[in-house]
């Protein structure tokens, strides 16, 4: 159980600089909203989620050995095999999944996800994570499924932040600019008021407000 929370909060911690990397190369001005308030709240989220700031600080050097990327994708396979003999784990798919997608391996982390359904269906974050996995794994963004367990994730907890954070995303991709404008302020609510991370959300609510008052202008 030490080697698998290890593992995660690892991964976590190798694959955000990638991932910030790859999130660069999305061209919409809708993306440029949403990732301005994903990056920044992203730690944030992780202490509401587990309600505990150790839990987004790295060990000091005295209290775990220093892993490399190349030790957390040795772990990551070998949980994979693991599961490959005996797939009748979703809890270990879940792990599997939020490795994968921490590496950033969406189309790997929609099917590990896929295999974890039993465990995912009563868990407003793994929904969640889910449902941006696959926006991410396929052309058809957050239309569909990924709405779909957004919805379902927010009936199950409706503070969760990341759920919110996305709810608010799928809702500026259809253009449903008082969704995204009232999902992303019941988030900025669950925030510190004088965080980086509330600085961004209400940020991008401005924005938000301003592409609608451009599109309604468009139209008359």
């Amino acid at each position: 159980a030490t080697a698998q929370q290890e593992l995660q909060r690892r991964v976590l911690d190798e694959a955000t600089p990638a991932q910030g990397t790859g999130l660069r190369r999305h061209s919409s001005k809708q993306a440029a909203i949403v990732l301005a308030i994903v990056l920044p709240v992203a730690a944030t989220l992780t202490y509401l989620s587990v309600g505990n700031p150790a839990a987004i600080t790295p060990p000091s050097v005295q209290s775990a050995p220093v892993m490399t990327q190349a030790d957390v994708q040795a772990m990551v396979d070998s949980l994979a095999a693991r599961l490959a003999s005996n797939p009748d784990d979703p809890s270990g798919w879940l792990m599997l999944a939020r490795s994968y997608r921490y590496f950033e391996k969406y189309e790997d982390a929609a099917a590990a996800f896929a295999k974890a359904a039993t465990v995912i269906q009563t868990d407003p974050l793994a929904l969640t994570e889910y449902a941006e996995t696959l926006a991410r794994s396929n052309q058809a963004g957050f239309k569909g499924q990924p709405t779909q367990l957004l919805e379902r994730a927010l009936s199950l907890n409706p503070s969760e932040a990341f759920a919110l954070t996305l709810a608010g995303a799928a809702a500026l991709e259809r253009q449903d600019y008082p969704a995204t404008i009232d999902y992303w302020q019941q988030l900025l609510a669950l925030l510190p008021s004088d965080s980086d991370a509330a600085q961004a959300v209400t940020s991008s609510i401005e924005r938000a407000r301003r592409e609608q008052a451009e599109t309604a202008a468009a139209k008359n």
